[in-house]
């Protein structure tokens, strides 16, 4: 097992401007930004090795999609890579109580 490693999960959001109503289905709302309240939304497990980010895992998230699986899916693909976190720093968009507890 790699412990001792700082790990990072984040949400990445790319604005998308598309009109269909098929592909909306897959785009995340959220806050307006660049002319646009619908994201690709996509989360990414990372560790930091000497001021180096090393993306580790990626996950497509769809509107459905709960936070906490999300979390669940990204910790259980580092654990299959054999990483164990000393430190995990978490997104803001992770910021809830079902994660906290």
């Amino acid at each position: 097992m790699r412990t001792a490693i700082e790990i990072a999960i984040d949400f990445h959001d790319e604005p998308f401007y598309g009109k269909q109503a098929e592909t909306r289905k897959v785009t995340c709302a959220g806050r307006a930004k660049p002319g646009t309240t619908h994201f690709v939304r996509i989360a990414t497990a990372y560790l930091i090795w000497r001021q180096v980010r090393l993306t580790l895992a990626v996950r497509y998230v769809l509107p459905e999609d709960e936070t906490l699986e999300i979390l669940k899916f990204l910790l259980s693909c580092l654990k299959k890579l054999g990483f164990q976190a000393k430190v995990l720093y978490l997104d803001k968009g992770f910021a809830s109580t079902a994660i906290i507890q």
